[in-house]
């Protein structure tokens, strides 16, 4: 299929035509009539002057104009009455030769007969002298945009787009922390390569995402993301956010970075249902995804120094049914179905953690529990789950949020010598949005969560829940003021909470409990090239969490978080981004504790990025990690590096 630009005919004004202008008054140059002929011009349906110009040295006449428009409509009438004859309906058109975004550009469109009709009726009367049957020209206009409505609808039952990354990636560990046998972590508790050549095994990894949505009829669609590459299923999956570094998070147990997986990530079908007294709803059935809020159910961020849409999105791939509806002003997000587990496959697993604080990839190391050793640790993969997200409105322009979930665990994922592993979870909470005044806001989240053996509520060893430590509160303010974006509030996470949600980290402490205290960030652009951002959390623990009185209420364990970045844009495609991270550990338990000092966990990041055209990006990061006196590395000074390369299609 040959674009527009020949299927219609150039048009081209010749000197003849220029000659029989005289008796047409010029069109001034700020006429809307320019502007639509050169959008049509870049569309490919018209040629201007041999200078390829529109008016763009002198002005057009009226006469002009016209001949364009007279010529041009036989052509297009022509070209449509082809395509469409060739499309019976209810049959899907073939579509081999439209087969990338830039040929479909030139194709017409609704919106380009929109524009003829617009000039037909501006230039009837020039139309009329050349002749030409304006009704009936209006008439074909007319029939002609239905048709192409035909074939717009027909090209869009299927759509594709995708996102492809190749991925190098290098760590090392300095010579001095190998000689005295310790290493430090990336920020997803990963270990470093104990070598000192930060080439020596370095790993290439690539992954691709394919989305497929095909309309089967006006209303079912299906719905493919396929996923193909040695990325998910061997370098992703190999972090400590799950209870030990599983090895893969779907198929086969052996899957390395450098064996490849073609994977469908969601298969599902979506479609409109009548629900009697719920009115209308929609429904995905099949393998989807679905998230709710950060402390109640939402993806951890498996990797922390790449970009991929697919596993920072926070989605939680299940297999089941999702429906969404509304009762009145209620909206509603329902859900239920199974989850992808080590052994099942499918997706990433999903946990309920609770204590689970930072440790090395061995979790069963005698010092994993350093912070506190006398809250058992919770552990436990989600097989399958259900639950809902309301949303209401509120004065104020707010939004007020209510959730439940109900989740199966593994009966055999519980730690610390549990005679009866818990085997069910509920979580429930509240989330609210509210527009103070002025450019004021406030945004707060209540969660809680219950562990259960045989329905009865418990933690390990048979000892009874304390139900007032399993709960989550997150507040805060917010400021946004030209270029200064605020937040400041009070956060507190209990010892016992444990949902499968996503609500932050410390260093490489992620979800962290067992914490409380006020919370800031801050950033202000200076202009659209540098931007500064910042923040600094100070945080006690709720209970003690060592030794014979673990459970008092105590601040014994204080952890100061903060952040800092620079972004400045070194052209209007490309930038350079400086950041740093520190986590302070004061007052920790005395067993581990370092007799040097405090243990502080320090990231140095530098980054470069660069936009290579539409679509695509190149980003380039090293970071420096550097640990003093941490209980992670036996009290021992640590240091490594992480170097990161990554570059991303988009189509």
């Amino acid at each position: 299929m040959r674009k527009l630009i020949a299927t219609f005919g150039a048009v081209a004004i010749v000197a003849t035509v220029a000659h029989a202008q005289a008796p047409f008054a010029d069109v001034p140059q700020d006429h809307w009539a320019y502007q639509a002929v050169n959008t049509l011009a870049q569309r490919g349906l018209v040629i201007g002057y041999p200078d390829g110009t529109f008016g763009g040295k002198r002005a057009m006449t009226r006469y002009e104009f016209a001949v364009v428009i007279a010529r041009m409509i036989p052509q297009l009438e022509t070209y449509i009455k082809d395509q469409v004859s060739a499309v019976k309906p209810g049959e899907t058109p073939n579509l081999s030769n439209l087969a990338t975004k830039d040929q479909l550009n030139g194709f017409v469109s609704k919106d380009d007969f929109d524009t003829l009709k617009k000039l037909v009726d501006q230039f009837t009367p020039e139309l009329q002298m050349l002749q030409v049957d304006v009704a009936g020209v209006k008439k074909d206009l007319a029939d002609l945009t239905r048709r192409v409505g035909i074939l717009e609808d027909e090209v869009s039952r299927v759509k594709i787009n995708g996102e492809l990354n190749a991925i190098g990636r290098g760590t090392s560990t300095d010579r001095g922390s190998r000689n005295r046998g310790v290493s430090p972590l990336d920020l997803n508790g990963r270990s470093l390569n104990p070598s000192s050549n930060i080439l020596e095994r370095y790993q290439v990894l690539y992954d691709m995402d394919l989305a497929l949505r095909a309309k089967v009829n006006k209303t079912v669609t299906a719905n493919l993301l396929l996923n193909a590459g040695n990325y998910t299923g061997g370098f992703a999956a190999g972090t400590s956010v799950g209870p030990t570094p599983f090895p893969f998070p779907y198929g086969a147990a052996t899957n390395g970075s450098n064996n490849a997986e073609i994977t469908p990530w969601k298969a599902y079908i979506s479609a409109p249902l009548s629900a009697g007294p719920l009115g209308k709803m929609d429904i995905e059935a099949g393998k989807t995804g679905v998230q709710f809020t950060p402390y109640t159910l939402k993806l951890q961020d498996y990797d922390a120094y790449t970009n991929i849409t697919r596993t920072d999105n926070g989605d939680v791939v299940f297999t089941g049914l999702k429906s969404t509806f509304n009762l009145g002003k209620i909206g509603v997000v329902a859900y239920g179905g199974t989850h992808a587990t080590q052994a099942a496959g499918g997706g990433f697993p999903l946990y309920v953690t609770a204590n689970y604080t930072p440790r090395t990839q061995n979790p069963y190391a005698e010092w994993q529990l350093a912070l506190f050793p006398g809250i058992p640790t919770t552990v436990a993969e989600i097989t399958q789950s259900a639950g809902f997200h309301a949303t209401m409105p509120t004065p104020l322009s707010g939004q007020l949020g209510l959730t439940f979930i109900e989740a199966a665990l593994q009966n055999n994922q519980l730690v610390n010598n549990s005679t009866t592993p818990a085997d069910r979870a509920q979580v429930y909470g509240a989330d609210l949005k509210l527009k103070l005044f002025g450019k004021l806001g406030f945004a707060g989240e209540f969660s809680s969560s219950n562990l259960e053996s045989r329905g009865k509520f418990k933690i390990d060893n048979e000892t009874a829940f304390p139900r007032d430590l399993h709960n989550a509160y997150d507040g805060r303010l917010s400021l946004n003021a030209g270029g200064l974006a605020v937040t400041a509030g009070y956060r507190q996470v209990d010892p016992f909470f444990g949902a499968p949600g996503s609500w932050g980290a410390l260093g490489s402490w992620q979800n962290p409990t067992n914490i409380k205290g006020i919370v800031t960030t801050a950033a202000y652009a200076f202009s659209s090239r540098l931007a500064v951002t910042g923040g600094f959390d100070d945080y006690r623990s709720v209970v003690r969490g060592y030794g014979a009185n673990a459970l008092e209420t105590a601040n014994d364990t204080k952890l100061q978080h903060v952040t800092a970045g620079l972004r400045y844009g070194l052209t209007s495609a490309s930038r350079v981004d400086l950041g740093m991270e520190q986590v302070l550990y004061k007052d920790i338990n005395p067993t581990y504790a370092s007799a040097n000092g405090d243990a502080k966990e320090n990231y140095y990041n530098i980054g470069l990025g660069s936009d290579l055209g539409e679509n695509t990006s190149l980003k380039l990061l090293y970071q420096i990690i550097d640990y003093k006196n941490h209980f992670l590395t036996n009290g021992e000074d640590a240091k490594g590096n992480v170097a990161v390369a990554q570059f991303q299609v988009k189509f």
